[in-house]
């Protein structure tokens, strides 16, 4: 029971002191240009592509497995010759990427890792694509689905889905019609699509669309949106609870996180409760319906950060992303374990690009009442059992400081493992156990 106050009292005094760090340590990414897309899969590793290049000058995918970031398939492997605007994981775990990219015939397409290498997803030369790719994301039954600036033979814009053996427009020929860019589409919890970009309905208005698996359906009433800029970022639950974000102002000239609520839409928190000074470029959901928005909106300082409505109020998630080296936020992600990255244009002293990450301790006081593993003793010495019930067996093993700093890492099948605490400094710490499965956190304390 003390020991269970002391890891209380302490997570309580982590909360208020968790801020943004660097994602693997400085300079681990050593980005040399902006990021504009990141992802998680289902194991908690982090995904990161945009502008940036190896050091053959190709664009590449860049992935964090929790100890270390390095280039998805080895070097060259997928050898983009030019922007990637949109990274996706599946439920399985592949790694989907588009952008501006083409193949040696000039086709944009779609690649595909699925473990062992890239490919093009519709086959080399598909040439199903026109133009560049700007939206990607699949749904819980494995189909993907991509949008952008491609047309159809009629001259509209469409979302292209991939069913595991063709790619097609997503309810038949000029469904939707799209006039203009789709920048942002999300799949719901039941597989319901959604759309929205630079294009507009007959009044001139832009537009949620939703595709509810037999048309395409303008979500309600469209008059928050206006005619100016455009909608860059959705994100959904269900049919429900769909919000929307990008370069739209309310009355106040404020830029704001628009909530369709089944029946109205309506400025999440009320009138200039977020109050951006500027446009929204990503928002993200994570596990407890939280929702975050970035983009080029600043505080008064003129710091660029992260929003996060929590049900009641907007607050400034974690302080500045980047002080002083000020830059966009382009994407916001949220992996299983609610920890945020952040990543667009800001940058380090050393002015290498980064992604930002906030580990978010409420979820690891959640992990630690969980009975799926057993570690002893605990408060700790020396030796710390690590032990999971049942069947299950260790992928993974990471240990955190207090601070969210990488303190060490083991892999391998096991459903048993001893960790050496001996030369640990005397604190609090966390452990993350992956399995094949689940990934769950847990807290421990090294003793004198």
């Amino acid at each position: 029971m003390r020991l269970n106050l002391i890891i209380l009292l302490f997570t309580i005094s982590f909360i208020t002191k968790a801020q943004w760090s660097e994602l693997g340590g400085f300079n681990s990414l050593s980005a040399n240009q902006d990021i504009f897309t990141t992802c998680t899969d289902t194991f908690n590793n982090a995904y990161a592509a945009g502008k940036f290049k190896n050091s053959s000058g190709k664009r590449y995918v860049a992935k964090w497995d929790g100890t270390s970031w390095s280039e998805l398939g080895g070097q060259n492997s997928l050898k983009a010759n030019s922007n990637i605007y949109a990274i996706c994981s599946d439920q399985i775990g592949n790694i989907y990427a588009a952008g501006n990219f083409t193949n040696d015939s000039g086709s944009y397409f779609v690649a595909q890792w699925n473990g062992n290498s890239w490919t093009e997803l519709g086959g080399t030369n598909s040439s199903y694509f026109d133009s560049t790719i700007t939206t990607l994301c699949t749904d819980e039954s494995g189909n993907v689905y991509a949008a952008g600036c491609f047309t159809n033979s009629s001259g509209n814009y469409f979302v292209a889905v991939w069913d595991g053996t063709q790619w097609s427009e997503l309810g038949g020929i000029n469904s939707l019609s799209a006039n203009d860019c789709i920048w942002t589409i999300c799949s719901d919890h039941y597989g319901v699509i959604y759309a929205a970009g630079s294009f507009r309905n007959s009044n001139s208005k832009f537009y949620v669309s939703m595709f509810n698996g037999l048309n395409w359906l303008e979500l309600g009433p469209t008059t928050l949106f206006g005619t100016i800029g455009g909608i860059y970022s959705i994100k959904a639950t269900d049919t429900n609870n769909v919000y929307a974000a990008g370069d739209f102002v309310n009355p106040m000239g404020k830029w704001f996180v628009a909530q369709w609520n089944g029946i109205a839409w309506g400025e999440l928190g009320g009138l200039n409760s977020l109050s951006a000074n500027a446009q929204i470029e990503s928002i993200c959901i994570d596990s407890g319906n939280n929702i975050y928005a970035a983009g080029s909106f600043t505080d008064s300082l003129s710091d660029h950060y992260v929003a996060s409505w929590d049900g009641l109020n907007w607050i400034q998630f974690g302080g500045p992303i980047s002080a002083p080296l000020q830059g966009f936020v382009w994407s916001i992600s949220a992996d299983r374990n609610n920890n945020i990255y952040a990543a667009g244009g800001f940058r380090n002293s050393t002015n290498h690009f980064y992604v930002a990450v906030k580990n978010n301790p409420l979820r690891i006081a959640e992990d630690a009442k969980s009975d799926f593993i057993n570690i002893s003793p605990n408060p700790v010495i020396d030796k710390l059992l690590i032990s999971f019930k049942g069947t299950n067996s260790f992928r993974k093993i990471i240990i955190y400081d207090s601070f969210g700093m990488l303190i060490n890492s083991m892999e391998g099948k096991s459903s048993e493992i001893v960790l050496n605490c001996a030369g640990f400094k005397p604190g609090f710490y966390f452990l993350n156990a992956i399995s094949d499965n689940r990934s769950i956190y847990k807290c421990f304390i090294v003793a004198q």
